[in-house]
């Protein structure tokens, strides 16, 4: 979680190969979520790296009951929306649990028009 954080990638594949199986999640956001949330800029090249090694990471909820494309969205991230998206089941149905919104309405309602 902190070497994604701090974008140390060597650092994070050492730690998915002696560890595959990462469920303690700080704070309750995934590995995935925080390689999206980095720096707010959406670091993409951690996203395909870790989702190469995880492809259910795209349909774990955060504590807020967030998948990561949510986030993405709401982040105006395109480019790793549209990685996320050859991933996801349909999107149109994956809905958060707070408000009940699929990822077109977020990326709406925080400006995100480019989504």
């Amino acid at each position: 979680y902190l070497a994604v954080e701090n974008g140390h990638e060597g650092a994070v594949k050492l730690i998915l190969e002696k560890c595959p199986k990462n469920d303690d999640k700080p704070k309750g956001l995934s590995p995935v979520v925080e390689a999206i949330m980095k720096r707010n800029q959406g670091y993409l090249e951690g996203v395909v790296y870790l989702l190469e090694i995880c492809k259910c990471c795209t349909i774990q909820r955060d504590k807020y009951g967030y998948f990561p494309i949510h986030l993405a969205s709401q982040g105006g991230y395109v480019e790793v929306v549209k990685k996320l998206l050859e991933y996801c089941p349909d999107p149109t149905e994956m809905l958060d649990t707070s408000h009940e919104r699929n990822i077109l309405h977020i990326a709406s309602n925080y400006g995100k028009h480019e989504v």
